[in-house]
């Protein structure tokens, strides 16, 4: 500690937002090629978890069960132990933003929430996803495709030099459009 503050002495440092005060928030600006390594091999910890998550969910199964699936792939692929748990919840609490699985056994006709996050090295890479059990209604179908073309927009508003908010805004233009705002989470983070 002695040594970085003697070689920090002097610096000048600008804030760069509330978020952004110090050295290390300006070296979590520009990402090093093995840092991005990490979060892509957490993301495909993730990716791996969320099919055998999505697999788990059958009619009858309880939330719990389909949570255990989820941790044992992330564990078993790699995995540490991730910042948040993994979110599995099905039925009414699905539109819950961060739910946590409770036990609940899941129906015909429910909707299925996931949003896993795999870590390595302290690096988290995590993917959302819904699952249905049956064939969904068609509200739920056509919102469906709204969210796809709403997260393409999202990811070529993704460049160097986009803030989250630009990212935001082209993601939920059409949403909001659509008449589907109360469903509004932030994206782009």
């Amino acid at each position: 500690f002695e040594r970085l503050k003697k070689l920090l002495e002097g610096v000048n440092i600008k804030p760069l937002g509330p978020f952004g005060k110090g050295p290390v928030e300006r070296c979590r600006l520009i990402k090093s090629r093995r840092e991005i390594d990490y979060i892509r091999k957490a993301a495909k910890i993730a990716s791996k978890a969320m099919k055998d998550g999505i697999e788990a969910v059958k009619e009858g199964v309880n939330e719990n069960v389909v949570a255990a699936e989820v941790w044992r792939s992330l564990l078993v692929n790699g995995s540490e132990f991730p910042a948040l748990q993994p979110f599995v919840v099905g039925g009414p609490r699905s539109a819950m933003t961060h739910a946590y699985y409770a036990g609940r056994t899941l129906r015909k006709g429910d909707l299925v929430f996931f949003e896993i996050g795999g870590c390595v090295k302290r690096y988290h890479g995590a993917c959302v996803r819904s699952a249905s059990i049956g064939e969904p209604k068609e509200k739920i179908k056509r919102i469906s495709e709204l969210a796809k073309k709403a997260l393409d927009k999202a990811v070529e508003a993704v460049r160097p030099g986009a803030t989250s908010h630009e990212v935001d805004k082209a993601c939920w233009e059409d949403l909001v459009k659509a008449g589907l705002e109360e469903y509004r989470h932030r994206c782009g983070y």
